[in-house]
């Protein structure tokens, strides 16, 4: 079961690397632009890097599963995390 998980966690860093952190930085832009602020964008990058790094943000089901079973999570982050995924890649 323990190997599982980490084949499936090797998995989603594969792919993290250019296509993932290239979206994650368009993403940002787009915030940029539209004049959120700077803490507020830096607070999204840091979320979607961290989920990134733990599963395949591109898979919306895949996202809200990982958030839905992080048993480290109290509600008030796990409600930022979600906040942070209602991208349209």
């Amino acid at each position: 079961m323990e190997a599982h998980k980490q084949t499936e966690k090797q998995e989603a860093g594969a792919t993290w690397q250019p296509e993932i952190k290239g979206k994650i930085i368009d993403f940002l832009w787009h915030l940029k632009k539209e004049g959120y602020s700077k803490k507020t964008i830096e607070v999204y990058g840091e979320r979607l890097s961290q989920l990134a790094k733990s599963c395949n943000v591109l898979n919306p089901e895949e996202v809200k599963k990982f958030i839905a079973e992080k048993e480290t999570w109290n509600s008030i982050n796990c409600g930022r995390s979600r906040k942070t995924h209602p991208i349209r890649l």
